[in-house]
């Protein structure tokens, strides 16, 4: 049988149990990681071999 392929995004906080909850799972296997600290997904991707991808994000304020 195949395993589920699960990708995260965000990688900190509640998504650490998140992980540890998957890469336990027989059946699911954690291939990415996604988040906006290059240094917790690299830290993250590293404990569960996971593709590491680190994010930026932009934020526009618009006065109407």
């Amino acid at each position: 049988m195949k395993k589920v392929q699960v990708g995260f995004i965000g990688a900190g906080g509640i998504a650490k149990a998140h992980l540890k909850n998957v890469a336990a799972n027989p059946h699911a296997k954690v291939v990415a990681i996604a988040d906006i600290s290059p240094q917790t997904v690299e830290a993250q991707s590293e404990i569960y071999g996971a593709k590491a991808i680190a994010m930026r994000m932009k934020c526009w304020i618009t006065k109407e």
